[in-house]
């Protein structure tokens, strides 16, 4: 898969540190200076999104809902793709016999991982929401989409060039530290990995 983002992302740079099972790796990356474009390439991995799934599955009230239905979900999105194999492994085998608690709370879990891994490193997602969730081919829950993801940031500190995060999904204390950056103030409350457990709740 290739990814093209503005020249002035730092994407790649919070990628570079990051090589877990739950995170979508990067391969390379090449600027165009004259279209002023970098390229990302990272695995193409199948699947689908869990907000493409969680979307397919509305119709389905949760009681009714299963692991199985995920993973059905998965191979359709699967028999779309020509240049894949058929899937299989254990996170297939774990969904297929899963009930949807015990697949969502797996699913959280594996997330959780990646998250705690990345925050280990002291990087914070700021972006997590259904869409930047894969489902990979083989079942496994990734993290995608690295672009506002950067170091914590204590209390008082100078605001940054730039925050951001998605409506619905970010913390409390993002949200007040994305009107301080857009007001130019210090953030009176600091921005750290308990942001991005309250998007992964």
């Amino acid at each position: 898969v290739v990814k093209l983002t503005p020249r002035s992302g730092d994407e790649h740079l919070s990628l570079a540190r990051l090589q877990h099972t739950h995170i979508v790796p990067l391969y390379l990356v090449q600027d165009f200076p004259a279209e002023h474009l970098r390229a990302l390439c990272m695995p193409f991995l199948g699947g689908d999104s869990w907000a493409h799934v969680l979307e397919d599955l509305k119709d389905r009230r949760p009681p009714h809902r299963t692991g199985r239905h995920i993973v059905e979900l998965l191979e359709a999105a699967q028999s779309e793709s020509v240049t894949l194999p058929t899937p299989a492994g254990p996170a297939l085998r774990f969904l297929n016999r899963a009930s949807y608690v015990q697949a969502i709370c797996w699913i959280g879990s594996c997330l959780a991982d990646g998250l705690h891994y990345a925050h280990q490193r002291g990087l914070v997602h700021l972006d997590i929401k259904p869409s930047n969730v894969l489902l990979a081919g083989d079942g496994q829950p990734m993290l995608l989409d690295f672009h506002l993801a950067r170091d914590l940031i204590p209390a008082g500190a100078e605001a940054p060039d730039r925050l951001g995060g998605t409506k619905g999904y970010m913390s409390p204390e993002q949200q007040l530290a994305t009107t301080a950056v857009r007001e130019g103030r210090p953030l009176a409350i600091g921005l750290d990995q308990r942001s991005d457990i309250y998007s992964l709740g």
